[in-house]
């Protein structure tokens, strides 16, 4: 069986962070977040990939290639991030040419431990033509409803129900297709599953069936559930192959560390961290290559991507940064999501609950903002 990964839009609920960065491959723990969702394919045995790509796909073809050094087999399909497709358009424009059986469908932004195959176990039983992955939810008020009978057969959907509804079982995200549903799809045009696919595949009458998974599922659509996903991979509450129990401390090479320091998991630390005297980091923390900081510096709560500076005494509190972020001396800044490319000067006011756009310069440079980390 092949697989078709959605990846093609902006990523725009996770401004600042996805300006540069295709949201595929913003970091979890050091590795893009496609990765996870390779994972889980490759666990179900599943190497064939298709990724539909559009918003600055080559950062995703240059990573990973044609997929050898990941063990899969990956074909990217290109779509213009200017005239977007939708999920079914996009769907069918990945697939024409490239699948001739049975396939799944994937959201790159969904990461979940759903069993991929109990799923196709299901599908092939019921004879679908396609199965839906659900998952139940205690407040379905902001999310698309599915509404099936007691033997799995999707009768509905409801968008973002107002009212009272009778049900909390969302979708997942995940489908297993047929070739023949692409009949259904028009060529080249926007077109979506959800709101134009599926009701006609209801209306018709086609095998229409659902898989319902309790496990763990998070659309990591904003900056909140990002940091949410690093917490819940510290803490254990999906799988990965980095934390293994809450309290893990990841260190990888090349760390210097300085002394007097409270280190308090869980806590990630990427290649050639340099942490100085006195400092204080308070996990959840993750940190990426090249991380210095100075000290006296309060992380709390923190993910930070590559090439980040902390100046001294400085204090970080509930905030993701992303590349090349330098946060001056005795500066303070919490609640807050910090595109690239940012620069907070020595003694900048505090900052709290914003978000910084890429390039931003904030304070005054008179004060040289050079690491004054001492080994």
């Amino acid at each position: 069986m092949k697989a078709i990964i959605l990846v093609g839009g902006f990523g725009t609920r996770l401004r600042p962070l996805t300006y540069n960065t295709p949201k595929a491959m913003i970091p979890v723990c050091g590795k893009p977040m496609i990765q996870m969702v390779f994972d889980r394919l490759k666990e179900a045995g599943i190497t064939d990939i298709i990724l539909a790509i559009g918003y600055l796909s080559n950062a995703i073809e240059d990573y990973f290639g044609n997929g050898e050094e990941q063990g899969l087999n990956i074909t990217y399909v290109h779509e213009d991030p200017d005239s977007p497709l939708g999920t079914a358009g996009a769907i069918k424009n990945a697939a024409k040419n490239n699948v001739d059986g049975t396939f799944m469908v994937l959201n790159g932004d969904i990461i979940t431990d759903i069993s991929l195959n109990r799923m196709i176990i299901c599908h092939n039983a019921y004879k679908a033509k396609v199965t839906i992955a659900l998952h139940k939810v205690d407040d379905p008020s902001s999310y698309g409803l599915v509404v099936t009978d007691p033997f799995e057969k999707v009768l509905g959907f409801i968008e973002k129900p107002t009212e009272a509804v009778t049900t909390n079982t969302i979708n997942a995200g995940i489908y297993i297709m047929e070739p023949e549903i692409l009949d259904l799809i028009p060529d080249n045009v926007y077109c979506s599953v959800e709101k134009e696919t599926f009701p006609l595949i209801i209306e018709r009458g086609i095998p229409f069936y659902s898989y319902t998974d309790d496990s763990f599922w998070l659309d990591v659509g904003t900056p909140n559930r990002y940091f949410g996903l690093h917490t819940s991979m510290m803490m254990g509450r999906v799988k990965n192959k980095v934390f293994k129990q809450p309290t893990d401390e990841i260190m990888l090479s090349g760390l210097i560390i300085g002394s007097g320091n409270e280190l308090r998991g869980p806590l990630y630390t990427g290649r050639r961290t340099r942490i100085g005297n006195n400092v204080r980091l308070i996990g959840p923390v993750v940190l990426g290559n090249d991380v210095s900081i100075d000290d006296g510096a309060v992380l709390e709560n923190v993910i930070a991507w590559d090439n980040v500076h902390i100046g001294k005494n400085a204090h970080l509190s509930v905030v993701v940064c992303a590349n090349n972020v330098t946060f001056g001396d005795n500066t303070a800044v919490s609640g807050t999501v910090i595109g690239d490319n940012v620069v907070i000067n020595n003694n900048y006011p505090k900052i709290t609950d914003t978000d910084i756009d890429p390039g931003t310069v904030l304070g005054n440079s008179k004060e040289d903002n050079k690491d004054t980390f001492q080994g």
